[in-house]
Order: C-alpha cells, then structure tokens, then sequence
C-alpha cells in the first residue's frame, strides 16, 4: 500500500516530465509583450499560455507559472530560442 502511495506520482511526474521536453522540442516558444497595471512594459517568454477573465497564465521559460492582468498584450513566436535563455541567464 506504501509503495502504491509513493510509486504512483513518482511514475505521474516522470511521464509528465517526458510529455512535456517532446512538447516543447516540437513547439517554437513564444515571447508575450504587455504593459502591466502600472504602465510598465515588461517581457516574458512563455512555453504556455492560457487567458481567463483578462488574467494571463503564463509558463515560463522555466516551467514556473507566471501570473499576470495586463492591460494590453501581444504574444508572438520566438524563431530563435536562444533569446529566452540568454534573458533568463542575466
């Protein structure tokens, strides 16, 4: 019972690691342009994305989910994916 509890997620977050390095060789990143409540524009560079109620999800480019209510935005692809790593390593 023990190892039911403890081998199943293990297996869960080994297939979704697997799942998700196939995803993300096959899709291009995208780079989402916005201007925040404050009036700041600010980048990030999504792997995924969902918009609900004027609130963006955003995972990054580290797989974190980024949170935000932009007032506008505008999302396009990222031909080079070096840009979000070279971002992400400064």
């Amino acid at each position: 019972m023990l190892i039911s509890f403890i081998l199943f997620p293990y297996l869960s977050l080994i297939c979704g690691k697997g799942i998700r390095s196939v995803n993300a060789s096959e899709e291009l990143p995208l780079i989402v342009l916005y201007i925040n409540q404050d009036g700041n524009k600010e980048t990030i560079c999504a792997n995924y994305f969902l918009e609900n109620n004027s609130i963006l999800y955003v995972s990054n480019e580290n797989w974190e989910l980024e949170v935000t209510k932009p007032i506008k935005y505008h999302m396009k692809p990222n031909r080079d994916k070096k840009l979000c790593f070279e971002k992400s390593s400064h």
